[in-house]
């Protein structure tokens, strides 16, 4: 190729030469076109030079574009460079595409999990209307186990999310729909109208959630509304036709139920009629509202200053139901310890009642249990009074507006329980001044005789020994001197309570000694008791007894 151009040159520039002799340009001219042809040549082979060198250039660029994005995917996946066969420039180019090519499908296979989450995430976005945020997920390359487990979690959580929100808002639409229908309205704002609509999922953003809950407690307020109204408006009516009741006129028409707005309507008809009706009547509806207000008092244990002889006009009923709204007021202020306050007076009256039976001496003739029942429930009322006594007072505390009748609760608690003291006390000292101060019992008792078989006798100086019976140690016992003849037991009077228990103890101190011991043989005495007969026995039990006011004392003692 190079001979081929040298010959070339060789042929054209003698040819060249040739022309210009046989034209017959000068030697100079000759020369200056040799020269020009040199430089013609010579920028032909620049601009050549210049244009491959360029193309080449473009080559290598390409090549290092190739190796930079393959280093990068290489670094991504993990893997070492690849090492090229080719030595040339295109040969390179075309070995390094189809490298590239097949590195992405590699990368592209490790991301499509990734991908497909990314799009999972940005529906779901979507629909709860947020914006995505890369910072969390930020990495270089290829994801790793971490990066696709916080996604993970970020997925989970906006499913729930958007789970939670569909039935808020099929909740909030179920709602404001019967808000709506309740109120017989038709839905008027952009939030009431997208409630109603069928098929349709707006986007569930927390603002407009918002504005569907702000739609819903408006729509409540008016339900309430309505039905605090109509509430009152019945309560009303109800008082009109109570106070009115013997006005032909006031006879009442049946209200519809419940609070609708059709049914608002009537119920207001009915009670501006009852209300002209009230004020074509004000004296006899002032005389009711009056009756009322002692009523409440009683209930609350207040006695407010009524006015006499009112004149029938607005303002006196105006002034009369002010003071029927304060007692009522003051009702349900002070409900809970006027509950507790009656519920004292109860068991304070049950309380006194059992007291007095407790001091009754014929109590204890009553049978089936009656006294063991009314001891039980009287216990069960000292328990309980302190109790009630002290959260009335803790309550009357808090309020301090609640008395009785004027008069603090703690006050007249103390001096109830003064009273019943003092009263207690007086009667222990009445009894004690009525039984006397005498507690010894004297007796003469004979001795039995001897049986005449026994051949034995009584020593003379014990035959009239007196016989000491040993009271009871109760500074309250009467003294008396007990006889066994019937005329003493005729003269004296009936016992006292502390009589008959001072009696008892006497009998049961008798009845605990020991009933099988005999008398010592030993003895002449001994010795006749132990031929004594049963029916001498008998006799000798009948002399050593006596009866006074109806009970039978054994007598006790050494002989």
């Amino acid at each position: 190729m190079k001979g081929q151009l040298v010959d070339l040159v060789t042929d054209k520039y003698a040819k060249l030469n040739h022309l210009w002799g046989l034209y017959g340009f000068p030697t100079t001219t000759i020369d200056k076109r040799n020269h020009t042809m040199l430089k013609h040549t010579e920028e032909l082979f620049i601009d050549m030079l210049s244009e491959e060198e360029k193309r080449v250039q473009e080559k290598r660029d390409e090549v290092v574009g190739y190796q930079k994005s393959i280093e990068k995917i290489c670094k991504d996946l993990g893997e070492d460079i690849p090492k090229l066969s080719s030595t040339t420039l295109i040969q390179q180019c075309e070995e390094l595409f189809t490298l590239e090519k097949e590195l992405r499908e590699k990368k592209e296979e490790k991301m499509k999990e990734w991908i497909e989450m990314k799009k999972q995430e940005k529906s779901l976005r979507d629909d709860l209307g947020e914006e995505i945020t890369e910072d969390i997920y930020a990495f270089d390359g290829i994801p790793g186990k971490e990066h696709i487990q916080a996604l993970k979690v970020v997925l989970n959580e906006l499913s729930m999310e958007k789970s939670n929100r569909i039935k808020e808002f099929g909740r909030l639409k179920s709602r404001i729909q019967q808000l709506l229908e309740f109120l017989e309205e038709m839905p008027s704002s952009e939030i009431e109208i997208a409630m109603t609509e069928v098929g349709n999922m707006p986007v569930l953003s927390v603002a407009f959630l918002e504005k569907c809950k702000e739609t819903e407690s408006v729509l409540d307020g008016k339900i309430k509304s309505n039905c605090e109204e109509s509430e009152k408006l019945r309560e009303e009516i109800e008082e009109l036709l109570r106070r009115l009741k013997d006005e032909p006129e006031a006879v009442g028409v049946t209200l519809p139920k419940g609070y609708k707005p059709t049914a608002l309507v009537e119920i207001r008809a009915e009670h501006t009629r009852l209300t002209l009706l009230k004020m074509a009547n004000l004296d006899h509806f002032i005389q009711r509202v009056r009756m009322d207000i002692e009523q409440i008092s009683n209930d609350v244990y207040k006695k407010p200053l009524l006015p006499e002889g009112v004149d029938p006009t607005e303002d006196s009923l105006a002034m009369h139901e002010k003071i029927l709204d304060s007692l009522k007021t003051y009702q349900n202020e002070h409900k809970k310890v006027l509950e507790l306050w009656k519920k004292r007076e109860s068991v304070w009256t049950q309380w006194l009642e059992y007291e007095a039976k407790a001091d009754d001496p014929n109590r204890f003739n009553n049978r089936g249990g009656t006294l063991l029942k009314e001891e039980k429930i009287r216990k069960g009322l000292e328990k309980s009074l302190p109790k009630l006594e002290t959260e009335i007072i803790t309550l009357a505390g808090t309020s301090p507006a609640f008395k009785v009748l004027g008069e603090d609760v703690k006050n007249i608690i103390t001096t109830q329980w003064n009273t019943f003291n003092h009263e207690k006390e007086e009667k222990k000292l009445l009894k004690k001044q009525q039984t006397g101060t005498n507690n010894t019992m004297n007796v003469t008792r004979k001795r039995p005789m001897t049986p005449a078989a026994t051949g034995g006798g009584t020593p003379a100086g014990k035959r009239g020994k007196m016989m000491s019976v040993t009271p009871a140690k109760n500074p309250t016992t009467p003294k008396r001197v007990l006889r066994s003849s019937s005329s003493a037991k005729d003269n004296l009077p009936s016992p006292t309570y502390s009589e008959f228990t001072s009696y008892k103890q006497i009998f049961q101190s008798t009845m605990s000694e020991p009933k099988n011991l005999k008398p010592a043989k030993t003895t002449p005495r001994g010795r006749a008791l132990a031929l004594q007969t049963p029916k001498m026995e008998k006799k000798k039990k009948k002399r050593n007894s006596i009866f006074h006011t109806g009970i039978r004392v054994p007598l006790t003692g050494n002989n």
